[in-house]
């Protein structure tokens, strides 16, 4: 058996038909394998289909000097010849100063690595795509490391053109259990469809590299990136971590995760529509258990439909947390901004824009108690659901200004619990209506405060709350100031008073409560006073 395991092992890393070792080894082999009961012409690759063709029996070396593209694309070319198969890279620096040969229709190839730690595709030369793709079809990357040891000015790691679109885009393209490294574009997609990615990982490990957008995915059409890691171990990212642009459709992103070592300048997630025109943003987007740090901004949505964010996590950007901008449907659910320099969430556009159940903690870490939690200036209607915003750390010694600031009407704020922030829970400015309903820090009519006693009090939106009580005999005339101070259009106050006494309590000017007279009254916020809205006796 360790005979047969050793006559497999070299048979899979020489080849079959090495032009040098065919009679030594090859031959040998074979009629081992043969007697073993092992058919030598079957596939060592479970779960994939069609011969194998080692770059190796076609010249290359792997040693890391010598160009192995032409080896490579003899292998190529006779995968190709026979309708299709295995392109394997046995363990080996496999140098690349040409470029590689472009596949093009549907070729039906699997280029096969024999594992990220020992099989390197290696940039030699700027300018090259070392995968590079034309309307290809059922076309496999697997098991390998793709990338430079040394700054590029310019280059691919993969490449997908197609300048026929949206005619034959690139289909079924599988990328799997593969590492890229200090590329100046690491993955470039522009019309391809029906494909994944999945345990990709980009690392930038030179910070004088060159780096531009590293996953661009623009008019794609059902995509999914599962499991892609794109971190930077020094310096930074000029650009987006991961970019869905123009005319994509279905696009879904599953646990993806881009993490600087400093500050991009970029997003970690960007929705976009750079093209213009008649064309438009992307749509029907997924995004799931995702985590952006480090960048400006950790996910930004300028133009796209009907796109979700669940479970998704930013923490340490620059400016705000997550971005939305503008788009049609858009919805975050358990979504968790943490530490940002500005807000947690600033939504100052888009259609239907919904949070829900989400987070804002520790927001505000530029300049403290100047940013908020959720910061809504959306002129159109937007929800805010369930969600918590203030700060939970009490050891970050900056803090989130407000929990909500709202400065557009139209917006239903139903259910957030608000406290812990340094200002207010939530502050109205949009001199508009809002719903604003039940929610913790603000006063609501469901919360009534202790005895306020024998003493006139200043009563402020978002500190006190909205239900206030005077049991206690008055001993003299008592006034009740009401103070603009994180007043919004629609908050309310209600004084009641029980205890009575030969002396008046004054209600903010606007209603006194005579001596002697159990009453209450109700006063509401417009957006620029404080105006009587009722007045009873008890």
């Amino acid at each position: 058996m360790a005979t047969l395991a050793w006559a497999l092992a070299t048979e899979r890393a020489i080849g079959t038909n090495h032009p040098v070792l065919a009679d030594v080894v090859n031959r040998p082999l074979r009629q081992l394998l043969s007697q073993s009961g092992h058919n030598p012409d079957s596939n060592p690759f479970p779960g994939l289909f069609g011969p194998v063709f080692n770059v190796r029996a076609f010249g290359a070396l792997g040693d890391g000097i010598t160009n192995d593209t032409p080896a490579r694309d003899a292998a190529t070319a006779a995968a190709l010849a026979a309708g299709g198969g295995i392109v394997y890279f046995p363990p080996g620096q496999y140098l690349h100063t040409t470029q590689p040969a472009t596949l093009v229709g549907t070729p039906g190839i699997i280029y096969q690595g024999a594992g990220r730690n020992v099989t390197h595709i290696v940039l030699g030369t700027a300018g090259l795509a070392l995968f590079d793709l034309v309307a290809a079809a059922r076309v496999q990357i697997r098991d390998m490391w793709i990338g430079s040891a040394s700054a590029r000015a310019s280059g691919y790691g993969l490449r997908s053109i197609n300048p026929g679109y949206p005619l034959t885009p690139t289909a079924e393209l599988i990328v799997e259990r593969v590492t890229l490294q200090n590329l100046p574009t690491p993955i470039h997609c522009d019309n391809v469809a029906q494909s994944a990615f999945r345990d990709v990982r980009y690392l930038h490990s030179i910070a004088s590299a060159t780096v531009g957008i590293v996953c661009y995915l623009i008019r794609t059409v059902a995509v999914r990136l599962e499991d892609v890691m794109i971190i930077a171990t020094t310096g930074s990212f000029p650009s987006d971590g991961i970019r869905v642009d123009s005319d994509s459709d279905t696009v879904v992103l599953h646990r993806c995760e881009v993490v600087l070592g400093g500050n991009g300048s970029g997003s970690a997630f960007r929705f976009m529509n750079s093209v213009g025109g008649s064309a438009t943003g992307p749509r029907l987007c997924r995004l799931t258990d995702c985590y952006g740090e480090n960048f400006s901004t950790g996910f930004q949505i300028n133009d796209a439909r009907d796109v979700r964010l669940r479970g998704c996590h930013v923490a340490n950007s620059t400016l705000a947390g997550f971005d939305i901008e503008g788009g049609d449907s858009v919805t975050l659910t358990d979504c968790f901004a943490f530490s940002n320099g500005q807000h947690g969430y600033a939504i100052n556009g888009g259609k239907g824009v919904h949070l829900i159940g989400c987070t804002a903690t520790n927001n505000s870490q530029t300049t403290s108690n100047t940013y908020d939690g959720i910061f809504l200036n959306n002129a159109n209607p937007t929800r805010v659901i369930g969600c918590r915003s203030g700060d939970i750390l009490t050891t970050y010694s900056n803090k989130q200004r407000r929990g909500l600031s709202v400065f557009t009407a139209g917006h239903t704020i139903i259910g957030n619990d608000l406290l812990g922030n340094m200002t207010a829970a939530l502050a109205d400015f949009s001199g508009g209506k809002n719903r604003i309903l039940d929610n913790e820090g603000v006063n609501s009519h469901d919360q009534v405060s202790a005895d306020r006693g024998d003493t006139s009090q200043t009563l402020t939106v978002g500190t006190d709350v909205a239900v206030q009580r005077w049991a206690t005999t008055l001993t003299a005339n008592r006034s009740v100031t009401l103070s603009a101070t994180g007043a919004f259009n629609g908050a309310k106050f209600r004084i009641v008073r029980t205890g009575l006494g030969a002396f008046t309590l004054d209600v903010g000017g606007l209603k006194t409560i005579p001596s002697a007279t159990a009453a209450f009254v109700d006063v509401e916020y417009d957006g620029s006073a404080w105006r009587l809205t009722g007045y009873g006796t008890l």
